[in-house]
């Protein structure tokens, strides 16, 4: 990765072109000699990513973006921006777009139906015309933080999706979720309206179950059909006290809880003799409680959730 950059570049602080992924840092703007010189560093490397972060001083103009035809990734995290139109400066080819959360909410996501290659999308606060995603053929991940929408039907129609994550959000509706069979990974975070979970245990092809601070849900359904999920990790789940239905997934491997406080360490039991547990990460509130449901099952703790590796 590249220092942080803007005009004028002070190429020394630049390391030697190396190969792989280069991910760039813009903090101001770029005149156009500046960005020349940066794409042609850029070339020697077989992916670029430009992030865009928030500068005091800076009104972003993007228009140096048309010197990298190329580009495999774009990140903006500015809350002032606003000239939504300057993202049609993006080539065509982009395959990873994450629009952060900015002051207005005018952008329509129709803007991004030419990205036909794309694979990843993250939006915050981004929702409007959330249909037109279903224009996004190739996507294969995708992240909706602090979104709202009567129901989320157009996930039906990502054939490629198998990464999802809602965050923050309301929804009105779930059922289309039960029917994403090909879903390997999900993520639910503080999403309104969401009271029960029966449509993940219809989930297939889930690999990693990632839920948190599900206020209103009070009971899991039986993952007893999930044979193929190995990680299942649940955070401020402050309703739920049974975890039998989790101990269900015939071939869960590894298990993590964060801040069960709810829980006691009998509500481990189930999973004393599970045939493939290997590893859990337990937090049950206090020492004492860990340290008792660490000895009755008697595993080593988990790795990070990004040591995870899909099959």
């Amino acid at each position: 990765m590249l220092p942080s950059v803007r005009s004028p570049l002070d190429e020394t602080t630049w390391p030697q072109p190396g190969t792989g992924v280069l991910r760039i840092i813009v903090e101001g703007g770029l005149r156009d000699g500046d960005a020349v010189r940066l794409a042609a560093y850029a070339r020697h490397y077989s992916e670029t990513v430009i992030c865009i972060g928030h500068h005091p001083e800076t009104a972003y103009d993007l228009g140096f973006l048309a010197r990298f035809p190329g580009l495999a990734g774009f990140e903006i995290y500015d809350e002032e921006f606003d000239r939504f139109d300057e993202l049609d400066q993006l080539p065509a080819v982009l395959r990873s777009l994450t629009l952060g959360q900015t002051r207005s909410s005018k952008l329509s996501l129709r803007r991004l139906e030419r990205f036909s290659q794309l694979e990843s999308l993250y939006l915050e606060g981004h929702g409007k015309d959330l249909e037109s995603l279903a224009s996004l053929g190739r996507l294969r991940e995708l992240t909706l933080h602090s979104i709202s929408a009567p129901n989320l039907a157009v996930l039906e129609e990502l054939p490629a999706l198998d990464w999802l994550a809602l965050k923050e959000g309301r929804f009105e509706a779930f059922d289309a979720l039960g029917r994403l069979r090909q879903i390997r990974y999900l993520e639910l975070w503080r999403v309104g309206g969401l009271e029960k979970l029966d449509f993940v245990g219809t989930l297939s092809a889930l690999q990693f179950l990632f839920l948190q601070s599900l206020s209103k849900v009070k009971r899991l359904p039986s993952f007893a059909s999930l044979a193929s999920l190995h990680r299942a990790h649940l955070e401020s789940l402050k309703a739920v006290r049974d975890l039998r239905p989790l101990a269900a997934a015939p071939s869960l491997e590894e298990l993590v809880l964060v801040d069960m406080k709810q829980l006691t360490h009998e509500a481990l039991l189930p999973f004393r003799d599970h045939p493939h547990l290997r590893a859990a990460t337990l937090g049950l509130g206090s020492r004492k409680k860990n340290e008792a449901a660490e000895k009755l099952l008697g595993l080593p703790k988990c790795g990070p959730g990004t040591e995870f590796v899909f099959r």
